[in-house]
């Protein structure tokens, strides 16, 4: 393939994706430089997913992983019906409205960032 030809793209909404595969394609994305719009819409997104995505996005475990973090995505659209509700008859309302804050906490920053990214 040529330079010229570079899929900025990537239309995975609906695919079946599981956490793990989420993980995996984030992995993938923290190298590409030519993806800038990521649909992932109406898969499963647990945890470990969106914050494989917010990794990708920014990594702050050290200088260098920050400077390698993925700056050409520019829109993401994540899962939002799907996401992973932790479920248990022990657990409290108060349990599970935290694990839904802690998701969208994820997202915003995902989304913050990739907006920020979008300004170049």
């Amino acid at each position: 393939a040529s330079d010229s030809c570079q899929l900025q793209h990537l239309n995975l909404a609906d695919t079946g994706m599981t956490d793990e595969d989420i993980q995996l394609l984030a992995r993938a994305l923290k190298s590409n430089r030519s993806v800038s719009h990521l649909n992932l819409y109406g898969n499963y997104c647990g945890e470990a997913g969106y914050r494989s995505i917010l990794k990708t996005v920014l990594d702050m475990s050290s200088i260098k992983a920050t400077l390698g973090s993925n700056t050409c995505l520019h829109e993401i659209v994540l899962p939002k019906e799907n996401d992973y509700r932790y479920e248990s008859e022990s657990d409290s309302d108060a349990s599970e409205y935290n694990t839904r804050d802690g998701f969208e906490e994820i997202r915003n920053c995902i989304h913050l960032l990739t907006a920020f990214n979008s300004r170049g």
